[in-house]
């Protein structure tokens, strides 16, 4: 009984985990920790369940339906999963809302189960609590490992073939017992999903925020997010499919990279020249590129995103012109404020172009989502971080195709923060330059009056 309580609360976890990165993706990572919430409500609903069906009264009859709700638990990981993926496109009106109760079933079902354990043997529930907790522990420890291993969705048919193990040890003293013939099939069966490339496809994402995914020419699943690759010339980098980041098309000289010089978004190089510069959130590294072209001695790229990392330096080392892998360029895997926090050495110039996480991590939905580099002490650490004359210089989503609020809020955010510093006229510190009819616009600030 406690290896039950043990692998059925790890899968339950495990699941949460998963789920909350997947829900991220199909809809938004707000949805993401509501879906979760109601999740672990069905949870207790399922294992409140079992002490008021009343052909189980007996502790007997309730150990002996374990091992044939263990396989049913497992096959309901596969089909909520394939349901989830289809039914947005299947209902944009009501795909969210189907979905979310179709990701409540398998946790109605684990609650059950738990609920059936526990209440079979009443007398032993403190030693089963402990087994129980366990088995969340781990679950929640090793969901992130299982997910980066099999790059994804095939984690749900680990998850299902572990409960598959155990239906089957249960029945270990009477092979002849259904659920022990049921699991005999369904584990070769499953065992497709992790092993056969053509099926385990079958578990992908395809249609996300109301949109067809175009296929990715890869695809990474991190803690931070899913990192896809789509496009030719140039690449994009999405992370649950959004956070458009471009990967440019590098060369040995980045000699197709020259255009680089005339765009809005490298405003603050227009200022320069810079010798040191620090990349906040460097994505697809267009920023870093930029910068080695204006002739930047010292470039500090910092990225959160492991997946994003790995595909850089990588997958797409050779079509970016190995970027992160010049002398002059240190990837530093790290959140921007806090890396900018800890730091004590100055910059020329502090980048940060469209800074936001629209995903939520595997961490919890909230954890990374929230930037905090957008605040009046955000802002005041950064201008602290530049050498005399150095900039600080944002990209934001605006522009006439998207209005000018983000701007508009960094601009607030400057006034507030050079008013602290004893600027009388902000103004004459700050130069933004609006996209019009384009959806980017440029903000860059400076201790020193331009």
């Amino acid at each position: 009984m406690r290896i039950v309580l043990f692998v059925v609360s790890a899968v339950l976890l495990a699941l949460s985990v998963f789920q909350t990165r997947l829900f991220s993706i199909i809809f938004w990572h707000t949805d993401a920790f509501t879906v979760m919430s109601l999740c672990m409500l069905a949870s207790g609903a399922g294992g409140l369940w079992a002490f008021f069906v009343p052909s189980l009264r007996n502790g007997r009859r309730r150990r002996d339906i374990l091992p044939i709700l263990l396989p049913i638990l497992s096959v309901s990981l596969l089909l909520s999963h394939f349901t989830i993926l289809h039914l947005p496109e299947l209902s944009p009106n009501w795909g969210a809302t189907a979905a979310t109760a179709v990701a409540m079933l398998p946790f109605f079902l684990g609650g059950f189960i738990l609920g059936t354990a526990i209440a079979s043997q009443p007398e032993s529930i403190s030693g089963f609590y402990f087994w129980d907790m366990l088995g969340a522990s781990a679950g929640a420890l090793g969901a992130l490992p299982l997910i980066e291993a099999m790059n994804g969705p095939r984690a749900i048919a680990v998850l299902s073939e572990i409960l598959l193990a155990v239906s089957m040890w249960l029945c270990l003293t009477d092979r002849r017992r259904l659920a022990f013939r049921v699991c005999k099939w369904l584990v070769p069966a499953l065992a497709l999903f992790i092993f056969a490339p053509d099926v385990a496809n079958s578990l992908r994402v395809r249609f996300a925020k109301g949109r067809v995914l175009l296929e990715p020419e890869l695809e990474i699943w991190s803690p931070s997010g899913r990192v896809t690759a789509v496009g030719s010339m140039p690449k994009f980098l999405l992370v649950d499919a959004t956070g458009l980041s471009p990967v440019i098309e590098g060369g040995q000289n980045f000699e197709k990279t020259t255009f680089l010089k005339h765009s809005i978004l490298q405003l603050g190089h227009a200022l320069g020249p810079f010798k040191k510069v620090a990349v906040l959130g460097s994505g697809g590294g267009s920023d870093i590129v930029a910068s080695l072209i204006e002739g930047a001695e010292s470039i500090a790229a910092v990225e959160i995103n492991d997946g994003i990392a790995r595909a850089m330096t990588k997958d797409l080392l050779l079509f970016s012109g190995n970027v992160y892998g010049r002398r002059q360029v240190k990837l530093i895997s790290a959140e921007a404020r806090s890396f900018m926090a800890g730091q004590t050495e100055k910059f020329d110039l502090i980048q940060a172009s469209f800074v936001d996480t629209y995903a939520a991590s595997g961490g919890g939905a909230y954890t990374l989502s929230e930037s905090y580099l957008y605040t009046t002490d955000a802002m005041r650490e950064l201008l602290q971080r530049l050498k005399p004359g150095g900039v600080l210089s944002f990209s934001r989503w605006g522009g006439g195709a998207m209005g000018f609020a983000e701007t508009e809020r960094i601009i607030a955010i400057a006034e507030r923060v050079l008013r602290l510093d004893g600027k009388d006229d902000p103004s004459s510190h700050a130069l933004a330059v609006l996209s019009g009819a384009s959806d980017q616009d440029r903000i860059a600030l400076r201790s020193r009056a331009f």
